[in-house]
């Protein structure tokens, strides 16, 4: 059954309508050209002026509803791509495939990948605000970014005269109850090793190591819950096999090539002497016990197995083995420090996400987060040390800006108050260590107002993502309230 069969009963079901609609159009990063043609194709389709910038960015202005021509401008900006995540056993391809959507009671999902609710709810929120013809609103402009979650290449890119909107209400954020004035900053630290390898010693075994069952998550949003990473683990395995059992590597294999999500699985083909492999398979079953005590109520599924493989014929050299293991084991991971003040907020991390051995190079994927920029740029020089020391050649690349608090923002106050007359709470006020495309639109329209808010969106960049249902309407009737009572110019 299509997304739009299995969603069309939902409500607020315009919204509902375009998501489904965005599930059935591949759109990963990098592969938006799609999603692009989709949206531009529609504002046009509704005469409103729309621009589609060189980088890929949509923007669409829609004019204010009669009578409220005098009200300032409000920008609504989200971002066109997902991230393609998916279960281990799923032969869904990104590029091709469409999302398979279903209700799981309360909640939206997707079988066996990401939903692509981050950020396609918001992006069908928006186009349902173009698209109506019954709602009060005064001037709108629409932003919808490409390459979000891999570099923010569309924020960044954005020009500085095409815009001319006084505030700006991001909808990507992640829990229906908060209201997000401020995230972290971050930078790309990517690893490569250039490998020698020798010939396998003679009766040796070859096996395939695996570790699987991982929760993993988003590297912004989940990294203060201490969720397992799957690098981390395999390294920790190999370090102490290799000593005690002889354990050889000729491969390195760690989750999907993207930044920002924490690892779920992994594997490694290695070799062993063959005397050693009963006491390596039973060291294996005691390793999984003791990572599920450490882990216990944050990680439920963790297995580690290995299974016979083809003859491997090479390895990695033994003392460039030992430099990259105990590189990839020692190099700090996961929350740094926290911001002082502001509980469950991280003000430093870092996320060991992506290895991938190819021929004769071995690629390893990092990202640090901080909204104060030395503070990540310090955490990206502490992890080029440890991997220099290894051998490693290390490149820094796609850096953005963290988005810094206002606590006096006049949109704030504003959207404070009405969502506590329309949801009848008060809503928490908080910054993210996720990265929004804010910080670069600040900087380049430094005098827009500006606030984030979303649905509540659970596991983002895993498989398990999901969307809570009512969270859906709720925003929805919040931003429709908003939209009434923006300030005149």
């Amino acid at each position: 059954m299509s997304a739009k069969e299995t969603l069309k009963n939902l409500e607020p079901n315009v919204i509902w309508k375009h998501f489904a609609q965005l599930c059935e159009i591949p759109r990963p990063s990098n592969y938006e050209q799609k999603v692009g043609d989709f949206v531009e194709a529609f504002g046009k389709n509704l005469g409103l002026k729309t621009i589609r910038e060189k980088v890929g960015n949509v923007i669409i202005k829609k004019p204010a509803t009669k009578g409220m021509e005098n009200l300032k401008t409000v920008l609504l900006q989200g971002h066109l791509d997902m991230v393609p995540q998916k279960e281990k056993d799923s032969a869904h391809d990104f590029t091709k495939d469409p999302i398979d959507a279903y209700v799981d009671g309360e909640w939206v999902k997707a079988h066996g990948t990401t939903l692509g609710a981050d950020n396609g709810i918001g992006i069908a929120t928006i186009l349902s605000i173009l698209e109506s013809k019954d709602i009060p609103h005064g001037p709108i402009e629409a932003l919808l970014t490409v390459n979000e979650e891999n570099t923010q290449g569309g924020a960044q890119n954005l020009s500085k005269d095409l815009l001319h909107a006084d505030i700006l209400l991001n909808l990507d954020s992640e829990m229906d109850d908060e209201i997000c004035i401020g995230c972290a900053g971050g930078v790309h630290t990517d690893i490569t090793f250039s490998l020698i390898f020798e010939e396998t010693p003679k009766e040796s075994a070859s096996l395939k190591l695996i570790v699987s069952g991982l929760y993993g998550g988003h590297s912004g949003c989940d990294i203060q819950i201490g969720r397992a990473n799957a690098a981390r683990i395999l390294a920790r395995i190999l370090e102490e096999t290799h000593a005690k059992l002889g354990v050889r590597i000729a491969e390195l294999h760690v989750g999907t090539p993207v930044h920002n999500a924490i690892p779920r699985d992994a594997y490694a083909l290695i070799t062993l002497p063959e005397k050693n492999v009963t006491a390596f398979q039973s060291r294996l079953k005691e390793i999984e016990k003791e990572l599920q005590v450490e882990y216990k109520d944050i990680e439920e599924n963790i297995k580690i197995s290995s299974e016979t493989c083809e003859k491997i014929s090479s390895v990695i050299e033994h003392e460039m083995q030992h430099k990259i293991i105990a590189a990839i084991d020692g190099c700090i991971n996961g929350v740094q420090k926290m911001t002082h003040g502001m509980p469950n907020l991280p003000e430093v991390s870092t996320n060991l996400s992506y290895i991938k051995t190819e021929k004769d190079k071995m690629l390893i994927l990092s990202m640090q987060r901080s909204p104060i920029i030395s503070a990540r740029d310090n955490a990206a020089q502490q992890v080029t040390a440890v991997f220099k020391m290894a051998g490693a050649s290390i490149e820094h690349t796609h850096p953005y800006p963290g988005w810094l608090p206002n606590l006096n923002s006049p949109i704030l106050k504003i959207v404070t108050k009405i969502y506590e007359e329309v949801c009848h709470e008060k809503p928490k006020i908080f910054a993210t260590h996720g990265g929004l495309e804010t910080g670069f639109i600040s900087e380049k329209y430094p005098a827009m107002d500006m606030i984030s808010f979303g649905p509540t969106i659970i596991d983002a960049h895993s498989p398990k993502e999901k969307v809570k249902i009512e969270s859906v309407q709720k925003i929805w009737n919040l931003l429709l309230a908003v939209l009434k009572k923006i300030p005149k110019k």
